[in-house]
């Protein structure tokens, strides 16, 4: 059975393109753009300063040992602390959450993972879909690859990944919290994400260790699906009919041949039921060559 439309939406992201496709293609839409250092992200040595100090945080962390082993020996990763969802962003949440809690509403959170969620664009664990943290499957993937020079670690385990990319155990914790509130409302939990690992198994894993347990939530791939258009995205969910004009998915090739006869059929049928004979409409190669051998008959 089909869920029922949202009544209200906030959705959160870094990246200011995808707030402006929002805001042009679903206006009704409460979009908050998260602040971040640039709209590129870009790569920074371990070695700096800044990084450094985030990794001592960490302590002995598989998932940074495992990325010194996959990226040599000068290591970098696009970590940007100024980026992800902080206080500020929690307590817009907020205000909105209790300006829109009335009897009977639906309504629905809607959150970028890299550099929004995380504090970290994109992440290095596996080339293969259902590669899984579970049985060790990360490095024992690299290692049947024989790929890497350095040694890997023992294990790659999930929840050392969640704190390097979530800029350490404070700020997860908060995350953690802060969505378990949300689904205690009622609040329906999205992500929607470019992320090209968005159908991988181990982002999912990532997701649910992080999303409350309540099952709330749901993935939106849109650079799978939509070519990174987040407004066409939202607009492809029927339950954003209230707040987006609803998207009409193109049919292509063999489908819309046979859409075109069903559209006639039904026309003929009301026209008195006469039949009507189909054709293929010719390419426009046959129409050339039928061209050609009409000019070479005029010729003769």
């Amino acid at each position: 059975m089909a869920e029922e439309p949202y009544d209200h939406v906030i959705y959160f992201d870094n990246a200011q393109k995808h707030i402006d496709e929002a805001a042009e293609d679903c206006p009704q839409i409460y979009a908050v753009k998260v602040p971040h250092k640039s709209e590129v992200a870009t790569l920074i040595q371990m070695e700096n300063p800044e990084f450094k100090a985030f990794l001592d945080t960490l302590g002995t962390n598989t998932y940074v040992s495992f990325l010194q082993a996959m990226l040599g020996k000068k290591p970098s990763d696009m970590y940007d602390p100024t980026s992800g969802i902080q206080a500020k962003e929690i307590n817009i949440y907020n205000e909105w959450e209790a300006k829109t809690a009335t009897s009977g509403t639906r309504r629905a959170l809607i959150l970028d993972w890299d550099r929004t969620l995380t504090q970290v664009e994109g992440f290095i664990l596996t080339q293969h879909a259902m590669t899984s943290f579970e049985d060790n499957g990360i490095v024992n993937y690299w290692k049947n690859k024989n790929m890497l020079k350095d040694p890997l670690p023992e294990a790659v385990l999930l929840e050392d990944t969640l704190l390097y990319l979530f800029g350490g155990k404070e700020r997860l914790t908060m995350i953690r919290n802060w969505l378990q509130s949300v689904a205690e409302k009622g609040i329906k939990i999205i992500i929607l994400t470019n992320n090209a690992g968005c159908n991988f198994k181990v982002f999912r894993e990532m997701g649910a260790a992080v999303l409350p347990s309540s099952g709330q939530h749901k993935f939106i791939c849109s650079g799978l699906m939509f070519n990174g258009n987040k407004g066409d995205a939202l607009k492809s969910e029927i339950q954003m009919s209230k707040l987006c004009p609803q998207l009409e998915m193109p049919v292509f090739g063999e489908q819309a041949w046979l859409n075109n006869i069903l559209n006639q059929a039904t026309i003929n049928a009301a026209n008195g039921g006469r039949r009507t004979t189909y054709k293929r409409r010719r390419t426009v190669k046959s129409k050339r060559k039928s061209s050609r051998r009409l000019k070479r008959k005029q010729q003769r």
